[in-house]
């Protein structure tokens, strides 16, 4: 069998032998996904295995200190923590109910995959580790108060539980937290070695940490201080640029050894009074293990307790995998150029580390010429993703493009994929926001959108005027977008908080191109000429939306 990729002819084993109809096309090929399918997965052998792989473990690691309790948000994660594993409409068990009625609770299934273990920690200036086995009639506490050199203080045979056996006691502990911690005031929690005590129970097995913090950590080692203090005079200052990267080593340690273990980390951050978190170097860890950060600026409680809750549900219950490597391949004449969004690649070339993947996960891949290209002969493109499901499963999905090589810059242009593009100029923007002036970024990206529509009109557009506006089919969307870009959060001029500059700029790197489009061009829904049934469910339980209508004044009616 010869590879597209570099043609060179493999030998196969005897197994994979199979005859050919009179057209030459194999007779099993409807029988074999790889052949038929661009993208399918196979399980792979010990060989590729870094350690054995086992069905994911959720560590929730929450915030007790003060602001958390006494501002609501440590109630608002606990509830969307109990309608993550549980949904939206099982009973919770009462402490006095009898036990009969908990045993019929307990016997319920979770939202989690089959397999599936959950843990908790909580934290302040010290360390809680909880054991909620169904063997004990309620939660156990462990305080570790050790901050110098963090441990687990429970094994994590005892930490993780099926949540479905032990649903009684993780009902109680997570409805019990916010009372239990409310006239514990500690103003200040810890936030460094909490992480590296949780990264301890998961070193064997990786998994998912999710945590939650509600202030800036000030405590301990690894302790942060207010770096912006809102005395900036200018967003290209370099006093303005260091404080969009993480100086603390002890972050950068820590999120190498969390991509070794194959543990990613979700972060979700309240400001409740609008104060400031760091999240520059907070979320540094999430980027990189390939996590996400949610961030809630002026948190209110219950105003923002649904989107946190609806949050925390779709980030546990989706799709996902952890302990993650990727590679991209292309046939001779491409060579891969560049890649773009949030893992661990430690040097041109090497895999794409990713210690969490889920399916939202976004990336661009750009590539370049090394070579002459055939016309006669396509191109070939393949990405080869090893990670480890949400079951417990070690497999290798591999997805492969073919595409047509053209002579014509016209062919190329006609067939265009304008959120592709628009993608990867975003994520190679935001990814310079700390390392060059945000002015030098927003004038690239007008340069850039430029010299596209500029060599279109040139070389692919003849026989209009020279004065004419000319753009491509496939483009012509494409400046209002990079208008949107350059209006965004993350590259925008002017005064903006930090902490929400550096969480747009990392969110932007993770989306993929439909995602990307809304967000820098998002529609409006008119809600002032509702049809009667619109706002409700309809007959299959889907909510019926009003038609979006595009953001422009044209499309705004006065007193709507």
């Amino acid at each position: 069998m010869t590879c597209n990729l570099c043609g060179h002819p493999n030998e196969v084993g005897p197994e994979y032998f199979a005859p050919t109809d009179p057209s030459g096309i194999r007779v099993d090929r409807a029988q074999r996904p790889e052949l038929t399918l661009g993208t399918c997965e196979f399980l792979v052998p010990k060989e590729y295995w870094s350690k054995p792989p086992v069905p994911m473990r959720y560590l929730f690691v929450l915030d007790t200190s003060a602001e958390s309790c006494s501002r609501g948000f440590l109630q608002g994660v606990c509830d969307g923590v109990l309608a993550a594993l549980y949904g939206d409409d099982l009973t919770i068990p009462d402490e006095d109910e009898d036990e009969d009625d908990e045993e019929e609770v307990e016997q319920q299934p979770s939202k989690l995959p089959p397999g599936a273990r959950v843990g908790f920690i909580t934290f302040d200036r010290e360390m809680h580790f909880y054991n909620v086995s169904a063997l004990l009639s309620s939660p156990q506490q462990l305080v570790m108060s050790d901050l110098e050199d963090p441990f687990a203080a429970i094994s994590p045979e005892h930490l993780f539980v099926d949540p479905a056996e032990c649903k009684s006691n993780i009902v109680k502990l997570l409805k019990q937290t916010p009372q239990m911690f409310y006239n514990i005031k500690h103003a200040e929690p810890a936030l460094l070695p909490i992480l590296q005590a949780a990264l301890a129970t998961l070193n064997d097995t990786g998994g998912k940490i999710i945590c939650s913090l509600g202030s800036l950590p000030t405590y301990g080692p690894g302790k942060l201080f207010v770096r912006d203090k809102g005395t900036t005079t200018t967003e290209d200052s370099d006093q303005h640029k260091a404080l969009l990267k993480t100086e603390y080593v002890g972050f950068k340690k820590l999120q190498a050894d969390l991509v070794k273990a194959g543990a990613g980390i979700d972060f979700f951050l309240a400001a409740p009074a609008g104060g400031y978190l760091d999240i520059a170097s907070i979320g540094y860890i999430a980027e990189k293990t390939g996590g996400e950060t949610y961030y809630y600026p002026n948190w209110s409680y219950p105003r923002d307790t649904l989107r946190l809750r609806k949050e925390l549900e779709h980030n546990v219950q989706r799709e996902q995998g952890f302990a993650s490597l990727m590679k991209v391949r292309c046939s001779n004449g491409l060579q891969v150029a560049h890649y773009s969004g949030n893992f661990t690649q430690h040097t041109f070339g090497a895999d794409l580390e990713l210690a969490s993947i889920t399916q939202e996960t976004g990336m661009s891949v750009t590539f370049s010429y090394d070579g002459k290209l055939d016309s006669k002969q396509d191109a070939h493109f393949q990405s080869a993703l090893l990670y480890t499901t949400s079951t417990g499963q070690r497999r290798v999905r591999c997805s492969n493009i073919v595409a047509r090589v053209s002579e014509s810059a016209r062919d190329a242009m006609r067939f265009v994929d304008q959120d592709a593009v628009l993608s990867i100029m975003a994520k190679e923007s935001v990814a310079k926001v700390g390392d060059r002036s945000l002015k030098d970024i927003r004038q690239a990206l007008q340069d850039k959108t430029v010299e596209i529509l500029a060599g279109y009109r040139k070389h692919s557009s003849g026989g209009h005027a020279s004065g004419q506006l000319v753009l491509p089919e496939g483009l012509k969307e494409f400046a209002m977008y990079s208008l949107g870009l350059l209006k965004s959060r993350a590259i925008k001029g002017g005064r903006e908080p930090t902490d929400r500059r550096i969480q747009e700029a990392r969110m932007l790197k993770g989306m993929g191109p439909a995602e990307t489009s809304l967000y820098l061009y998002p529609r409006m829904l008119a809600v002032h000429n509702l049809e009667p049934g619109e706002g409700f469910a309809d007959d299959t339980g889907h909510l019926k939306m009003p038609a979006a209508i595009r953001t422009s004044f044209a499309c705004i009616e006065e007193g709507g």
